[in-house]
This record gives C-alpha cells, sequence and structure tokens, in this order.
C-alpha cells in the first residue's frame, strides 16, 4: 500500500510532463524565426503594430524592429486599387498574410482585404498561416477604418487572436481622397504667369503638373519701330510677343557720324555680302546693325568698327546701322540685292 501512495503522485506528474512538452512543441513550431517562405518585397508601405490582448503585437513591417536584413517581410496597399498585399509577423503566431491567394475561400466575402479612398472603409481578411487544429486562422476587417495615412478600429480573430487594435497601424500615403477631389486647379506659372487647367486628384495633386511653354523668342534682343530719321532703340522681346523698345523721340537725332557699308553691294542670287561700319563719335554704348525689313538683328558691338557676314541674298534688302553714343545716337544704312534683281526695275515676262 505504501508503494501504491508513492506511485499516484509519479504518474501524475508525467502526465504534466507530457503535456508541457505537447504545449510547448506546438507553439514552438508556429514561433520560429520568419521563414523566406512567407517574405514580402522591399518598398511595403504599411508599418506599425497591431495589437492583440490574446497574442500581443503583430508587426506589419520589418522596419519596426530592424530585422529586414533577415527578414524583408510587411503589408503594402496599392494606391490604385486600395488592396492589400504582403505578410505581418506576430512572435506568437508566426505569419499572417494578406496575399490574394491566401485568403480566396474566406468565411463571407469580399475575401481581399481593401481600403475605400472614397469613404476610408476596410473590408475583407487577412489569415494567419498556421492555421489547423481546430483554428481557422481568419482574422476580419469590417471594423477597422483609414482617414489619410491612419486606421483606427478593431480587427475580429475569433476566440484565438481576439481583437486587434489598428489604431497603431499606418500607411506611408493618404488612403483616403482628398476632399477636394474633381475640382478644378491650375499648374505652376510659366515666365509670364500663364497656367494650364486641370482637376485635383485623388491624393491631392494637380493633374496639370507643368506650365505651358514660355512664348517663342522671349527675352531675346529686339528693335523698336524707326523714327522719321531712321532711329530704333535695342528691346527685348515680351510675353505679349512685342518688342519693349519705344520709337526714338525725334529729339534723339543727331547728325550722322556712323556709317555702314556693304561689300559688295550686288552679289549672285543666294550669295553674301560683308556689312562693315564705322563710328566716328567716340566708342559707342552700343551699335546695332539688323534687317530695316524684318527687324530682325544681325549683329550687336561696343567696338567703333567691325565688320559682319549676311546672306544668302535672294531679295531687294536694307540693313541699317544705330550707333548709340553718350552724346546721342547716330544712324545709316546700306542696301544690298542679288545680281539679277535691280531696285526700281521689273523684269517682264
Amino acid at each position: 500500500m505504501i508503494f501504491f501512495k508513492k506511485a499516484v503522485p509519479s504518474l501524475l506528474q508525467l502526465l504534466v510532463l507530457m503535456g508541457a512538452v505537447v504545449f510547448f512543441s506546438y507553439f514552438f513550431s508556429i514561433s520560429v524565426s520568419p521563414s523566406r517562405d512567407a517574405q514580402a518585397g522591399t518598398g511595403d508601405t504599411v508599418s506599425g503594430y497591431g495589437w492583440s490582448d490574446n497574442i500581443g503585437w503583430i508587426s506589419f513591417n520589418c522596419t519596426n524592429d530592424g530585422s529586414c536584413g533577415s527578414s524583408n517581410y510587411g503589408v503594402t496597399i496599392d494606391p490604385v486599387s486600395g488592396n492589400f498585399s504582403g505578410y505581418a509577423w506576430s512572435e506568437n503566431l508566426g505569419w499572417f498574410s494578406f496575399q490574394p491567394a491566401d485568403v480566396s475561400g474566406c468565411p463571407t466575402s469580399p475575401c481581399t482585404p481593401n481600403v475605400s479612398q472614397a469613404t476610408g472603409a476596410v473590408t475583407g481578411w487577412f489569415r494567419g498561416l498556421a492555421n489547423g487544429g481546430g483554428w481557422d486562422g481568419w482574422v476580419h476587417l469590417d471594423g477597422v477604418s483609414a482617414s489619410g495615412t491612419s486606421f483606427s478600429g478593431y480587427a475580429w480573430g475569433s476566440d484565438v487572436v481576439g481583437w486587434v487594435d489598428m489604431s497603431g497601424v499606418s500607411n506611408s500615403a493618404s488612403m483616403t481622397c482628398s476632399p477636394n477631389e474633381g475640382q478644378v486647379c491650375n499648374s505652376p506659372p510659366n515666365s509670364c504667369g500663364s497656367t494650364n487647367q486641370g482637376t485635383v486628384q485623388c491624393d491631392g495633386s494637380c493633374s496639370a503638373q507643368f506650365p505651358p511653354p514660355d512664348p517663342p523668342d522671349l527675352g531675346n534682343q529686339c528693335l523698336s519701330e524707326a523714327n522719321s530719321c531712321g532711329l530704333r532703340d535695342l528691346g527685348t522681346i515680351q510675353c505679349s510677343g512685342s518688342c519693349s523698345a519705344a520709337v526714338p523721340p525725334v529729339s534723339a537725332c543727331t547728325p550722322t557720324c556712323a556709317s555702314l557699308t556693304a561689300s559688295p553691294e550686288v552679289t549672285g542670287m543666294g550669295g553674301s555680302s560683308t556689312l562693315s561700319w564705322n563710328s566716328t563719335c567716340g566708342t559707342p554704348i552700343s551699335c546695332v546693325i539688323y534687317n530695316e525689313t524684318t527687324g530682325q538683328i544681325v549683329a550687336t558691338s561696343t567696338a567703333s568698327s567691325g565688320s559682319v557676314q549676311v546672306g544668302p541674298i535672294t531679295a531687294v534688302t536694307t540693313y541699317g546701322l544705330t550707333c548709340e553714343h553718350p552724346s546721342g545716337t547716330a544712324y545709316d544704312d546700306a542696301l544690298v540685292s542679288p545680281s539679277n534683281v535691280h531696285e526700281g526695275e521689273f523684269e517682264e515676262f
């Protein structure tokens, strides 16, 4: 009898020990370090932790604990569809999957985890990959909502997981559309203050991202119209396409002390000529040679004399010279024509 009494507690101890071995073997099998089979790609947008009173923290990104070097996992939200993908990690229950293949066949539709950009409502499911042994692994997201980059509310994972508080989870980009979506907006202005018109997008940006091009030749040099003695002022092309230079007043006219000559004065059709200028009023502030018909500037210089080649000459062309000096402005012009065209004559056919 004494031997029997001693054997009873030994048997109970053995049963307890066996139960402990089974219990810890189960949890050890599902809480080992993350396996490569359940990794997600880099650049995942969701980060932070969900909290369950039953199983503790659920990590949504390896950046939370700096483990990306050994296990590069995370959850991503597609900015267009709002669908979730990827994996989250629990130290106690292992991987939770948001992958389409793993959430198909969920208890109730829709299965794909998704956030509505219009309302911020979160729907769908994610699932524990260690499901089995009476646990189906499903976690329902219907109690969760999103606003901007933040989540709030609770997901439900039945008796094993329980409620999962999602307030500690966030996304790198806004998950809900701007309240101004669809409204008229404008691009940045160009140099003249003109803008392109667009509409506000879901992310709050304007569909018109770039300004219209600046007007052609904006800022290039140009000449004013000539006054009665042929003087023109130098200016720049404005946003309107006009020249900033006004017609010089007659009072600016002075006895000419500048000369412009062409050599040769008559060229072959399509030939060229050399225009030479000389200013005898001292060193000029600037001298401008230009085509009087088109207003196109041929050359500018601060030298008292010089030359420039023009061509091809295909019609009678008058070139003008304007030299600005401290004492006033001097003007001269020169005529160049192709060999088979003579000024004042008409060819009869």
